[in-house]
């Protein structure tokens, strides 16, 4: 079994730059609640997780140990790219201190990287050659174009398949 969590689990509106020049929109909106608040969301998934597997050790069963991947988004990279802004802040601010996936086993994927389950590629968003997020009305398309395997993200939020064959690696 495997458990994929594709990222933007975090908004960062607090710190987006979509709201920098707007003062009305920031109002009353703190890094610190939105971490809270993903760490509770976090904590019911491994909740549920821990629930499997401490039922399958009461029934004598093989202890359910799916393969789990975090995938970073682009709402988390708004931590770093404020971070950038604000270098002072380097060591301040890393959410993943307050609730880390890494020590419930979850596999950390960063943002604009690949996390494969048998050649499978998951990330939060595709990139195109030059590094950017492939994007726009003929995303699916162009994915499929640039990658040379199958591939599940999640950044448009929306359900959409796109074959063209496959001509992936073995």
């Amino acid at each position: 079994d495997n458990i994929v969590q594709l990222g933007d689990f975090i908004t960062f509106d607090s710190v987006s730059s979509h709201n920098l020049n707007k003062p009305l929109e920031l109002e009353g909106r703190r890094m610190w609640d939105e971490i809270e608040i993903a760490k509770e969301a976090f904590l019911l998934i491994q909740d549920g997780i821990e629930q499997a597997k401490n039922q399958d050790r009461k029934n004598k069963k093989k202890v359910y140990s799916p393969h789990l991947i975090w995938c970073e988004g682009n709402h988390e990279d708004r931590v770093r790219k404020y971070i950038e802004k604000y270098p002072q802040l380097e060591g301040f601010i890393d959410y993943r201190k307050h609730f880390n996936p890494n020590k419930y086993d979850w596999e950390f994927i960063r943002y604009k990287e690949y996390g494969y389950i048998n050649n499978i590629a998951f990330t939060h968003v595709p990139m195109a050659g030059d590094n950017r997020p492939i994007r726009g009305r003929h995303s699916l398309k162009n994915t499929i174009r640039d990658h040379m395997s199958h591939i599940v993200y999640g950044h448009t939020h929306c359900m959409g398949v796109e074959s063209d064959g496959f001509r992936g690696i073995d």
